[in-house]
């Protein structure tokens, strides 16, 4: 009976292990196909649990995160003969995003039959910023693993932005964009240049680095920097507290005219040397500096042509206290009077010299927004015999300046000027010149800056109350910068002032001219300009037109040499026919400095 009862159990208990493989295989079809009914029928099944989690996962919510699943319960032994799989909670899909910064619609991967998924998921976007906040949740190996070797951290709702395009560093000069020709360095004036304008620079050159069309602050001062470092210009020589800067130009000229004469013309070609050293304090208070440029020309033929010149320039500023000054001066010229002076007769094959000696002093104060100036000077003139005997005189000038100013791009001006010359012999007639201008003055650091001046001015001799002169005086002078790379500068002026031509009472100087300099790059320059210039004597019936015109290349092999060249023709119309001439003039030469 009892070997009956133990062979119907073992029967039974066959039977029930033999039919669990198909219960279970029929459970997962009716899961698949109903998985509603099978998480309320089976749900405490490991493989229901995980089929149902695959099932979830395919379809994500936006905003919510995926449950994480309890652990299943300890199995039985009599369970032990089917392990269980290890049940790890899949990643939620990342699409990655589009051009437009876009996300495409969610990417499924049907289970197959055995719960497994047909190819693994990865967890994490490229960059393991998992939430999209800057926050680093895993690394890109982290992010890139199997899921069913290591845990990844439970996956989190992901929020993509598109991906910055790189930026260069604005602060570096290869980070800059460029014209087409390479930008040089601006021409040198009484303030910087303005660099190009941020508007025309795309957002990575003009320090907009978070593209919010903000720009940095400091970027300015930095294009400054690297446009005023020219890798061609001189550096000079470091004595203690002095910079000298020292050069020298060899040329050589041609003239088809060097006497500048109407009915005699005469070609040569001379060879010219002009050496030049500028001497210049570093202190942080006062200030000095010394100018010194010659120049020698030897004729190949027309040895009487030969010339030579000799300029010296020194000025100093000793700072009393803040705002006020004490300037100094002293110039010492030796050259010869030009072939176009009134006093030379025509067709002089001989020009005498002149030297000039100067000094003089100014007391400069500012009050707020209020300078001041007083300006006087002496200067001796010395000139050899022309014809009519040698000519010696001295002028002394007194010169006072005002300037308020009313905004930081504009400055009212007024100026007031006394000149007196007595001649030490009967060789020319003592005179006297006074003269009154106002005038504006704006920023000279804009792209567009003047300056401009009305006034009037009267001269008298001291021979006779009605040998007297005079009228409007005035000036303008305007700079453009139409771009880093050219410059343009337009003057006009209109002065009224006491001469040395015997006869005359006083000379009206009119003159006009265009000068455009283009710099190609910051080693290839090219300079060119045109003038007429006018000039009247009263009491003299003379009257002479003067028109130029030149057209230059420099070329900077280095900070130490560059090569230059120049055109040039010049004419002269005149009331005195035999003073008449036209003059073309061809330079070549190069310039040694440091």
């Amino acid at each position: 009976m009892r070997k009956t009862v133990f062979r119907a159990n073992l029967l039974t208990t066959t039977a029930l292990a033999l039919t669990m493989p198909f219960l279970a295989a029929a459970t997962a079809s009716a899961q698949q196909a109903t998985p509603d009914a099978g998480a309320a029928v089976n749900q405490a099944s490991p493989v229901t649990e995980k089929i149902l989690q695959e099932l979830r996962a395919s379809k994500p919510e936006p905003d919510a995160a995926p449950a994480v699943e309890p652990a299943p319960p300890e199995p039985s032994a009599p369970q032990m003969a089917a392990p269980t799989p290890v049940i790890v909670p899949e990643a939620v899909p990342t699409p990655a995003p589009g051009q437009d910064g876009a996300l495409p619609g969610p990417a499924t991967d049907a289970p197959n039959t055995d719960g497994q998924l047909a190819k693994p998921v990865d967890s994490a976007p490229v960059d393991g910023d998992m939430a999209g906040d800057g926050k680093l949740l895993s690394t890109p190996a982290e992010a890139s693993q199997d899921p069913l070797t290591d845990v990844s951290p439970a996956p989190i709702p992901i929020r993509l932005r598109p991906a910055a395009a790189p930026r260069r560093d604005a602060r570096a000069a290869a980070g800059r964009s460029r014209p087409v020709v390479e930008e040089p360095a601006p021409a040198r004036r009484p303030a910087a240049v303005e660099p190009p304008s941020d508007a025309a620079l795309p957002d990575a050159a003009n320090g907009d680095t978070e593209g919010d069309g903000g720009v940095a602050p400091s970027l300015r001062a930095q294009i400054a920097a690297e446009d005023d470092e020219n890798p061609y210009a001189p550096v000079g020589y470091k004595i203690g507290s002095f910079t000298l800067m020292p050069s020298i130009t060899a040329e050589t000229v041609y003239s088809d005219n060097v006497r500048q004469s109407q009915s005699n013309r005469q070609s040569d070609v001379a060879l010219v040397l002009r050496p030049a050293f500028t001497l210049e304090s570093d202190w942080s208070r006062h200030f000095v500096s010394v100018d010194l440029r010659g120049m020698t020309a030897r004729e190949m033929h027309l040895g009487d042509e030969n010339n030579r010149e000799l300029n010296v320039d020194i000025n100093g500023r000793y700072d009393i206290r803040e705002g006020t000054s004490l300037d100094g001066e002293a110039a010492y010229e030796l050259g010869k009077i030009p072939h176009s002076d009134p006093n030379l007769p025509a067709g002089a094959t001989m020009r005498p010299s002149a030297t000039t000696a100067t000094l003089g002093a100014a007391i400069n104060h500012k009050i707020n927004r209020l300078a001041l100036r007083l300006h006087g000077s002496v200067a001796d003139n010395d000139q050899g015999d022309s014809g009519g005997g040698p000519i010696r005189f001295r002028d002394g000038t007194v010169d006072t300046r005002a300037a308020y100013e009313v905004s930081p791009s504009l400055t009212l001006v007024g100026t007031g000027k006394r000149v007196g010359r007595d001649f030490n012999d009967a060789s020319g007639t003592d005179a006297v010149a006074n003269e009154a201008r106002i005038g504006l003055e704006s920023d000279p650091s804009a792209k567009l800056s003047g300056v401009f001046s009305l006034g009037l001015a009267r001269v008298a001799t001291a021979n006779s109350a009605a040998d007297t002169a005079g009228g409007l005086v005035g000036g303008a002078n305007v700079i453009w910068l139409p771009s880093a790379l050219t410059t343009l500068t337009f003057a006009a002026a209109s002065d009224l002032g006491v001469t040395d031509a015997v006869g005359a009472t006083a000379i009206r100087t009119t003159k006009i001219g265009l000068d455009v300099k283009h710099e190609f790059r910051r080693w290839l320059s090219m300079t060119s300009g045109i003038s007429e210039t006018r000039r009247t004597y009263p009491g003299l019936a003379l009257a002479e037109t003067e028109r130029s015109g030149h057209f230059g290349i420099e070329y900077d092999l280095n900070r130490t040499v560059a090569l230059t060249g120049d055109i040039k023709r010049t004419t002269l119309a005149s009331t005195d026919a035999a003073k008449a001439y036209a003059e073309d003039q061809v330079v070549v030469g190069v310039r040694l400095q440091k």
